[in-house]
Formats: C-alpha cells, structure tokens, sequence
C-alpha cells in the first residue's frame, strides 16, 4: 500500500500530537534516507521504498514503508522524498 507525500506528512504530524500528549519529548521528525528496491515477478513489478526519520530531541527511528505491484513506476517511487 503507498502513501503519497501529502498522507505521510500527515501522519507524522499526526504521530508528533500523539507523543507529544502520551510522552514528554514531543517528537520533531526529520528525514534521514531513503531506500528502494524492485523485484520483477512475471508481467509485473514489485516496488518497494522505505523513507527514514529520526527524532531530532529523542534520537527515535522511524520508517514508512510503501509498496506496489504494477506494470508502471509508481510516482512515489521516483520522487526525492516524502
């Protein structure tokens, strides 16, 4: 399932509210790296991208994982970054 930027960027900010309320570093995500990868299966392709974050208060790790199998590249695939 993938995520366009929008949607991730909206769910980070929805995961800073919710630590910010249930733990006291109040997280400010930053993006690290990002990798991809395709494994080809029949008539279709398999593309997988993860995007890392980090916590710059607390040092936490983050990952959003997107997948897809199509004939075509997905437009999150090539993008720079979420």
């Amino acid at each position: 399932m993938g995520y366009c930027a929008k949607h991730v960027r909206q769910y980070i900010a929805v995961c800073c509210e919710c630590a910010a309320e249930s733990q006291p570093c109040g997280h400010h995500w930053q993006y690290r790296d990002t990798a991809k990868r395709q494994e080809y299966q029949g008539f279709h392709t398999a593309y997988f991208r993860t995007d890392f974050y980090y916590c710059t208060k607390c040092l936490e790790n983050k990952e959003i994982k997107q997948q897809k199998q199509s004939r075509d590249i997905p437009d999150w695939y090539l993008a720079e970054r979420v």
